[in-house]
């Protein structure tokens, strides 16, 4: 016959650490997750400075938001005059949603008010109007940055 079941067993000392294990990563995927949380929290407020100063028409200040690699093969000068000989003003921006693509980079999906300026003979003609419009953002040296279409340019 076997005597009383000693405590302090393997099977004791396995279930410890598993607690342990579990207690530690959950610790850590919650940190992970404030992290992330406090991460989009700053996306959000770059995303929506960025758009603030150019609803403002500071285009001089939002090109300093966007993505150092951009910066390096457009001046200020022409982000400037391409932006300012636009026939789109931006009026309002507010996100809808942000998906991170990958791990410094993300989607965010914006709703656009823009006034467009229809030439009619020798009177121009305004429309406002909402967009959905898909901002793509990365991260670089620990700052978003916004990553302009790079449609029509070579």
């Amino acid at each position: 016959m076997r005597g009383p079941k000693r405590r302090g067993g393997l099977h004791e000392y396995i279930r410890f650490f598993v607690i342990f294990f579990l207690l530690i990563s959950t610790g850590c995927a919650t940190k992970e997750a404030l992290k992330n949380a406090s991460d989009e929290e700053e996306l959000k407020a770059r995303v929506m400075s960025y758009w603030n100063l150019k609803i403002n028409g500071e285009f001089d200040k939002s090109y300093e938001y966007e993505d150092p690699f951009y910066r390096k093969t457009v001046s200020v000068v022409k982000y400037v005059k391409g932006v300012n000989t636009s026939a789109v003003k931006w009026r309002h921006a507010e996100i809808r949603d942000i998906k991170r693509v990958a791990g410094d980079m993300a989607d965010v999906d914006l709703s656009l008010r823009v006034e467009i300026m229809l030439p009619e003979g020798e009177q121009a003609r305004r429309i406002e109007r909402n967009f959905p419009v898909s901002d793509k953002w990365i991260k670089v040296d620990g700052v978003w940055y916004h990553q302009p279409s790079r449609r029509g340019q070579r």
